[in-house]
């Protein structure tokens, strides 16, 4: 029990399902997103208790400004934010501080997104992440993982791009949940990367799949045996998968 005088839960960090806020909010739990960083201290857009979008980051807060620069031809930019909140600079480095702040005083976030027509905030990936697919299109990796992680058996994923036969491809490192696979009757006892799990997983993906356009499409399936290595914040390393 929660008690009578708790108003609301505002989730961070990630994206959460639009259903979980709703069934949240079936209950009595009134729950929304919101979205910044620590160099905003650390909020740059909330929703409202009485005006939200369960699939957004929020409106920008009172007195910021966010903009999105450098859109391509589907409106996807990078999301720039300034205010009061947004820090003065790193600690005695400039040159870090010159490359993070512009001389309008706005912050570049490295997250990718867009500004819908109600003004909440949109964000669709990293910047860092971005695969460019051979027709041009950017694919935003983040916005497949987070498909892929509402079904229960995929515990963490990471899509990234491989080679295969001259062509490039994406692929999905998937960790399975155990304690999914324990409390299944078809997968108990078995291991990770048995071809039992394997197979539900492929059919998991084949699921996402029908409803990505071509170009975003999972075409391969890895199978991690132990969790990825996360940062303080629990986030994956990226960078030292592939190191």
């Amino acid at each position: 029990a929660v008690g009578p005088n708790l108003r609301f839960l505002v989730a961070g960090g990630a994206a959460i399902s639009s259903d979980l806020i709703k069934n949240l909010r079936a209950v009595g739990i009134h729950c929304f997103q919101g979205y910044g960083l620590t160099e905003c201290a650390p909020i740059l857009a909330l929703n409202r208790e009485f005006f939200y979008n369960d699939n957004s980051a929020g409106l920008p807060l009172p007195g910021v400004d966010i903009k999105i620069i450098n859109k391509d031809e589907d409106g996807l930019g990078e999301i720039i934010g300034r205010g009061p909140n947004v820090m003065l600079g790193y600690y005695e480095d400039a040159e870090k501080t010159a490359a993070a702040i512009d001389k309008e005083g706005f912050y570049h976030t490295g997250d990718i997104g867009y500004i819908d027509d109600d003004s909440f905030v949109i964000i669709t990936g990293r910047k860092l992440n971005v695969i460019v697919a051979k027709n041009g299109k950017n694919i935003f990796p983040e916005e497949i993982e987070f498909l892929l992680m509402q079904h229960d058996l995929v515990k963490e994923v990471i899509v990234h791009e491989v080679e295969e036969n001259d062509n490039m491809l994406l692929s999905a490192i998937i960790f399975p949940d155990q304690d999914v696979m324990n409390n299944d009757d078809e997968l108990k006892g078995k291991e990770p990367d048995s071809p039992e799990v394997r197979e539900r997983l492929e059919e998991i993906v084949k699921s996402v799949n029908k409803d990505m356009v071509a170009y975003k499409a999972v075409r391969r399936v890895e199978i991690r045996t132990k969790e990825f290595e996360k940062n303080t914040s629990k986030k994956i390393i990226r960078a030292k998968i592939f190191n």
